[in-house]
């Protein structure tokens, strides 16, 4: 069809009563008629960019709580005792660890992504175990060029630096020389982006544990047990960890966590496995792989670090595999110090 001016339009066309429905491009239509696609494609299309930075803002979740002890050995926090970042996905463990431990550490990931961490936990100066957390995440979620369809306004911003923070602390307890224990726990999430705001969630934990003559530890922990809205990274979830150490040199550790909420149907189910092996009773090194059950992406993780009992500083990698990995493979680098008292 030739675009032609309003005063440009056949008077029998004008009388018949077609009328132009777009000023600009000049095109006709019929009374009632709706405009054509390329039209409504234009008109809808000014909301593209915003819905694609929304859905990068709402899919960016908190990484798991691994500090690198645990990130080298496929995030096997709910059965590492020595990682920081099991006061937060098994609180359980805090008893059976039985120490004063303190953590620090931090993790750089390719995309912009920098997450700080620190841990306390504490099981010898009462009689109940004490374990806390606090984690926070920084990334840019801001679309690139090529995740936009292509109708970006001239002189329209859409970048979306997104914080996530998380604050946990739990209460425990347990008998029968570190046999069996149990655990409770409170956990407040924040988000704030400039395309989504500021959201913020309270929720609980409840966890238990075992230790079986010193070589076999097991943990189940049911996450965010409170109904909410659905805060995005907190989801309704059972935690399990189970870790096999025959000798004080090697160890192998195999966690899950099933997602109940996540998925728009079924339910998500992320498994973590490692191994760890200890030369000259200092060195440990540190081999893993876990999959993300909610996006499909599989990481290989690898750690080592120096360590005894009273501190230890410890590096821990991963790198995507796998099918879900597409161009450049993301990959993500932490550190972390603790001290035993």
């Amino acid at each position: 069809m030739s675009q032609r001016t309003m005063h440009s339009m056949n008077p029998m066309e004008y009388a018949a009563g077609q009328k132009p429905w777009h000023p600009i491009a000049g095109s006709t239509q019929l009374p009632g008629a709706s405009a054509p696609l390329a039209y409504q494609v234009k008109r809808f299309s000014g909301w593209i960019p915003v819905g694609f930075a929304v859905f990068f803002s709402a899919s960016v979740a908190a990484e798991e709580p691994a500090m690198a002890v645990a990130q080298g050995m496929g995030h096997t926090t709910r059965s590492n005792l020595s990682d920081g970042g099991a006061a937060f996905t098994a609180p359980a463990t805090v008893w059976l660890n039985g120490g004063f431990d303190v953590s620090v550490g931090a993790r750089l990931g390719s995309g912009k992504s920098l997450l700080y961490q620190a841990s306390a936990q504490d099981a010898q100066t009462g009689p109940v175990a004490l374990g806390l957390q606090w984690m926070r995440h920084e990334s840019d979620s801001t679309p690139t060029n090529k995740d936009l369809p292509g109708w970006k306004k001239p002189g329209e911003s859409l970048e979306n630096p997104t914080t996530t923070s998380i604050y946990g602390a739990s209460l425990g307890g347990g008998g029968v020389h570190n046999l069996f224990s149990l655990a409770v726990g409170v956990r407040y999430y924040t988000r704030s982006a400039p395309v989504t705001g500021e959201e913020s969630e309270v929720n609980a934990v409840v966890s238990v544990g075992g230790l079986v003559q010193d070589q076999l530890l097991l943990t189940l922990t049911a996450e965010n047990l409170i109904p909410q809205n659905g805060f995005d990274g907190a989801p309704l979830g059972l935690g399990t960890g189970t870790r096999w150490q025959p000798a004080d040199s090697f160890a192998l550790a195999f966690d899950t966590f099933t997602d109940f909420e996540s998925k728009d149907e079924g339910v998500a189910f992320s498994p973590m496995v490692g191994a760890e092996y200890v030369i000259g009773e200092i060195v440990p090194i540190r081999l893993g792989w876990y999959r993300n059950g909610v996006s499909g992406q599989g990481y290989a993780t690898a750690g080592l670090g120096v360590s005894n009992d009273t501190a230890g500083l410890s590096y821990g990698a991963q790198l995507e595999v796998g099918e879900g990995t597409s161009g450049k493979r993301g990959h993500t680098h932490g550190l972390t110090l603790r001290a035993s008292f």
